[in-house]
């Protein structure tokens, strides 16, 4: 029989809330089961319903969550004694973010002297600053609070797994000195396609002539999806044939003003996010604050364009006037008009498509991760 370490995944974001780290834990741990008997420590969301956990390939423990919401994000009890105990049987605790779940793992490991690596996904500063509104007079005293806390439980980390170096510069100028790995995100390249652009479209309902402007991702503040919405308004202007496709879920208020305008479809939860990726024209990243965002590579790797700030690593792999177009934060004027300059010109559309693609197949292959993520593993 094969000696099987025992890896403890804690997160507070996991399916079936389809999310950036969601979508990144399900592709990385089939690829883990051959050498690790994982089990998953994540939040019961009662609203999202999809695969029961018993029918999973590893033990997925839940702990219910609170009524109440911060931004999108509904957070879970201080499930002291369950977390405890899931961490004396682990002999690798893999932390995916600074939330109850992350925190407590991060404080019973540390008293049981096991191993903890903590994959960055997020700035947990910004997204809290982000994500509150800007009426929220806590705002810029939690997004203190929380640059403390990231200081002072990831400092108690054996090692960091970090996007990019940029990531790891700007976590060390935090006073965070724990040892840090880079491993930027990958994409599955073989399931996120390119398919014939009318066909995708018609499989959704689409015309012809539709020019679908896209998004996926959370439906939260941090990633200013309002930016997008009010470009969306000045060129439906000059093109009524265009629309709006939001793919995924989250704030109930920011979804009833997108589904209020004619034009705009926003999905809610999905496990088969290339489906609709393939049918848009191009992609919009309007967001505030990210690391790498997996969606905008996934909608590269569909041969998509793409429209993004200048925000996290997104820089490092999209290359203005290349593979997509960059625009100012906040700035919905300026968008617009990116927005209109690929309308107007399908052959530019046609070669920041092909270049996007072969950006993501090049150097952004998912099973090079594996390989990484595999030796840092290995390393903790």
């Amino acid at each position: 029989m094969t000696f099987k370490k025992r890896l403890l995944i804690a997160t507070d974001n996991f399916l079936p809330r389809w999310d950036g780290i969601a979508r990144y834990l399900a592709e990385i741990i089939p690829s883990l089961l051959s050498e690790y008997e994982i089990r998953v420590i994540a939040p019961r969301f009662p609203r999202f319903k999809d695969v029961p956990d018993e029918q999973m390939e590893y033990r997925v423990i839940r702990i219910d969550t609170f009524g109440f919401a911060v931004g999108d994000y509904h957070p879970p009890h201080f499930a002291f004694r369950t977390i405890r105990q899931q961490v004396k049987w682990a002999h690798i605790v893999w932390i995916q973010g600074l939330a109850p779940i992350g925190v407590l793992s991060i404080h019973y490991a540390r008293r049981y002297r096991k191993k903890v690596l903590a994959t960055i996904h997020s700035y947990e500063y910004q997204l809290v600053a982000h994500s509150l509104s800007t009426q929220n007079m806590l705002k810029y005293p939690l997004s203190a609070l929380a640059k403390k806390v990231s200081k002072h439980f990831y400092n108690r980390c054996s090692l960091l797994m970090v996007p990019s170096q940029e990531t790891a510069e700007i976590l060390s100028w935090q006073g965070i000195s724990t040892r840090k790995a880079v491993v930027p995100l990958g994409v599955d390249v073989a399931k996120f396609k390119p398919t014939p652009k009318e066909e995708a479209k018609a499989r959704l309902g689409y015309q012809p002539g539709n020019f679908v402007i896209g998004y996926s991702g959370r439906i939260a503040r941090e990633k200013d999806l309002m930016t997008l919405y009010r470009a969306f308004l000045l060129v439906k202007k000059r093109d009524v044939n265009v629309k709006l496709l939001i793919v995924g879920d989250g704030l109930e208020s920011l979804k009833k003003t997108m589904m209020s305008k004619e034009g705009i479809w926003v999905t809610g939860q999905t496990n088969a996010v290339q489906t609709y990726l393939q049918a848009m024209d191009v992609y919009v990243l309007p967001s505030l604050t990210e690391t790498s965002s997996l969606a905008t590579m996934e909608a590269m790797s569909c041969g998509i364009p793409v429209i993004t700030t200048k925000v996290g690593m997104v820089k490092n792999y999209v290359e203005e006037g290349r593979n997509g177009l960059f625009f100012p934060f906040q700035d919905s004027y300026t968008l617009s008009q990116r927005i209109l300059q690929l309308i107007e010109n399908p052959s530019l559309r046609e070669k920041f498509g092909e270049q996007a693609r072969k950006t993501m197949v090049v150097s952004y292959a998912w099973q090079d991760r594996v390989k990484k993520i595999k030796e840092v593993l290995r390393q903790v």
